[in-house]
């Protein structure tokens, strides 16, 4: 087995076997200063090498470099707490990404939006009470 040959006792067997295999696919068989180099980079981008071969298999590499991940983050890592997305946000965010993964730049509307400057936050007093064609209806006390 080559997790033998090249002593890869950190990575779970069926994941190096599919890495092996994916290698092979590519006609990229795995050797000794592969391994090497993909912990070089595991470290580099500060994953376990194990990681590594999972995003490889993922995402259909046959190598790997922590540059690759720079600067992606994965739209949960985005949203920051306190700051609830309304369903449209999170398809527009899902789609951003996928594109983002696809072409490896940043989209263009993504740009644009971290461009933008916050608005500022507002608070609308209702405790007057509620207009509404004339009427006005007391305010709701919870």
């Amino acid at each position: 087995m080559v997790g033998q040959i090249f002593k890869i006792d950190d990575v779970d067997p069926l994941v190096l076997q599919d890495f092996v295999a994916l290698r092979k696919a590519h006609k990229a068989p795995l050797t000794a200063t592969a391994v090497s180099d993909l912990r070089t980079q595991a470290a580099k981008a500060g994953l376990t090498l194990q990681q590594v071969m999972q995003e490889c298999c993922a995402r259909g590499w046959r190598g790997f470099k922590a540059e690759w991940l720079q600067g992606r983050q994965s739209s949960a890592q985005r949203v920051q707490v306190g700051q609830p997305q309304s369903f449209a946000q999170q398809d527009r965010e899902a789609g951003w990404a996928r594109w983002e993964e696809m072409t490896g730049r940043v989209h263009p509307d993504r740009a644009a939006a971290q461009q933008m400057r916050p608005v500022q936050d507002f608070v609308i007093d209702a405790s007057a009470g509620l207009v509404a064609g004339g009427a006005v209806f007391p305010a709701l006390e919870g």
